[in-house]
């Protein structure tokens, strides 16, 4: 038996030993695989706005395998404000079609784009089918056009919002799903114990959405310098919906009707230009890059759902895990970083674990009292993502943030019914009457949902306790903002306090400047990119989990067990053996 144990090993060992061979090779296409960018900047060139890929937050990995092209918003706003000192770059020309992004990285890339035409550069918008955010964006420009046609126009609408209520379909299938709020509020689950939205829900929707809406009409209204209410007016009545190059040109919402390249011809006063796209600018841009140098800012990206572990970055299907002990490690490195002036944190996370959230908020707390620590929310800053933003000395946020949510939620469900209509008779063998409380099989007791709830309210309570020490909120005051509503950036600026100022992570970063007195800054991002074998590493996990088939075939314990095959050691199987 020894015999053809160690003989199986030793096949076993070569198998994993080209399986090994083949990622290293795999690895190395991916990470060497780069966009080769062959366009040359011209004497003479405009930048176009184009790009239609989706905009990310964090840095990320070039791969061959990844189904879509991606790039960063700080990448997108620093091509504009570098064109604004580049001497070849003689306007920008928004392309509308294509510059479809959401509200959030529009407002952060409109600041950047007044600020070219502050400097002299003129800013041009056109296109044949654009709306929303898109036109939104393109109000940044002196002059927009469209093309002379009938099939061309222009949609400007409110806001929606469809969310399923799925209690009859669960009744009927026999699943039961339990929900415990702290908060009435906090609206998360609510969809899966109710046939329709709360009363409380709607009405913070409404709240969030007209604010946000407010903002977007106020944008387009100064760039086009016409009436907040006239706009409003004409998106109520349902006029703004398919507009005509005619209709948007009388209503003062375009400049002039021509095709594209009437419109360059026209702006670009007869000289001969070319253009050169966004996306190669940026990539000539990271060509040409100088070894940075002076004072330096760390800017720390909380781009995901907040979860205890470790950090998990799917380049493949843009699913993002801020794991606890990843963050903390970084801030750790950064505390001890003496050459680290000052943090601030990127957040763009929803919230998360609890738990998770309370240890990055304690390991913040330490940083904060050897540095400055700013926040510069995104899109989402919500829940636990609002948790760890609460020892910021100062929190920005845009006009299009959704933040807040100061609630707790638990979500858990019972398939008893189900089981009884198809045969099913679970059989539980337990010590004391709780063990099995979070078990599919059985709906929970009452005293095990008074359990939970007396958890929820600890937790929340100390929640609560973090916003009035860090906010200076009084606590009998805070009950009005907390139990899990959530606001508009704006609105927790102006209305609230909790958060300080609107404003871009470039705003964010050039106040911290001021701040510490700096006037040469280099920015150090966190988290880094993985290098290779840290990636080989984190495939071979994959493979070799305990979702794999070693595992489930039970191998994987017996070569831990037997042949001390560290290799096999999922993260389970090492917290247990204290490793």
């Amino acid at each position: 038996m020894k015999g053809f144990l160690k003989s199986f090993f030793i096949f076993f060992s070569g198998m994993m030993f080209c399986v090994f061979l083949l990622v290293v090779a795999a690895m190395c296409l991916i990470t060497t695989f780069q966009p080769q960018t062959n366009v040359d900047l011209q004497k003479d060139s405009f930048l176009v706005i184009d790009y239609d890929g989706s905009v990310v937050e964090r840095p990320y990995e070039n791969s061959i395998f990844a189904p879509n092209k991606k790039m960063r918003l700080k990448d997108i706003t620093n091509a504009i404000d570098k064109a604004r000192f580049d001497n070849k770059i003689k306007f920008i020309l928004i392309d509308g079609d294509c510059a479809r992004y959401p509200m959030n990285y529009v407002y952060e890339i409109e600041q950047e784009l007044q600020k070219i035409k502050k400097s002299g550069k003129k800013v041009y918008a056109w296109f044949s089918n654009s709306g929303g955010s898109a036109y939104a964006l393109c109000t940044s420009a002196e002059k927009i056009a469209m093309p002379n046609t009938n099939a061309a126009n222009l949609n400007i609408g409110g806001y929606s919002l469809t969310i399923p209520y799925g209690k009859n379909l669960f009744d009927k299938a026999g699943i039961a799903f339990h929900v415990v709020h702290m908060g009435d509020f906090k609206g998360s689950g609510e969809n899966y114990v109710r046939n329709t939205v709360s009363q409380q829900l709607e009405e913070q929707y409404r709240l969030v959405f007209d604010s946000m809406y407010n903002s977007k009409i106020e944008m387009i209204a100064k760039n086009r310098h016409i009436d907040a209410a006239v706009l409003d007016s004409l998106i109520a009545e349902n006029k703004t919906r398919f507009m005509t190059p005619d209709d948007a040109l009388k209503n003062g919402l375009i400049d002039n009707k021509m095709s594209k390249e009437e419109f360059i011809a026209e702006i670009s006063a007869g000289k001969n230009v070319s253009p050169i796209s966004l996306e190669s600018y940026v990539s000539l841009l990271s060509k040409d890059v100088p070894a940075s140098s002076g004072e330096k800012i760390a800017v720390v990206y909380v781009d995901g759902q907040i979860v205890s572990g470790e950090s998990v970055d799917n380049n493949y299907n843009g699913e993002s895990y801020i794991g606890e002990k990843t963050f903390n490690d970084d801030i750790e490195k950064i505390k001890k970083d003496n050459t680290i002036h000052g943090v601030i944190l990127r957040i763009n996370s929803p919230g998360g674990s609890a738990l998770a959230s309370e240890i990055m908020y304690q390991k913040l707390m330490e940083l904060k009292r050897i540095k400055p620590v700013f926040v510069s929310m995104g899109s989402y800053a919500a829940s636990g993502g609002y948790y760890i933003s609460l020892p910021a000395n100062k929190i920005f946020a845009s006009p299009f943030t959704i933040t807040g949510s100061v609630g707790v939620v638990s979500l858990f469900m019972d398939i008893e019914k189900l089981s009884e209509k198809i045969g099913v008779n679970f059989n539980t063998i337990k010590k004391y009457a709780m063990d099995d409380m979070f078990s599919v099989a059985r709906k929970p007791s009452d005293s095990e949902l008074e359990l939970i709830r007396h958890s929820s309210k600890i937790i929340y309570d100390e929640f609560t306790a973090h916003v009035v020490e860090n906010r200076k909120i009084d606590s009998m005051q805070l009950s009005q903002f907390a139990e899990g509503r959530i606001w508009s950036g704006t609105q927790a600026v102006r209305n609230i306090g909790f958060a300080d100022e609107i404003g871009s992570l470039n705003d964010a970063i050039e106040d911290m400047k001021k701040e510490l007195k700096l006037n040469n800054v280099k920015i150090e991002e966190y988290p880094r990119s993985a290098d290779v074998f840290e990636r080989l590493k984190s495939m071979i996990n994959i493979a070799i989990g305990k979702y794999s088939v070693l595992e489930q075939l039970g191998l994987n314990t017996f070569f831990r067990e037997n042949m001390n095959c560290p290799l096999l050691y999922t993260p389970e199987y090492a917290e247990n053996s204290k490793l």
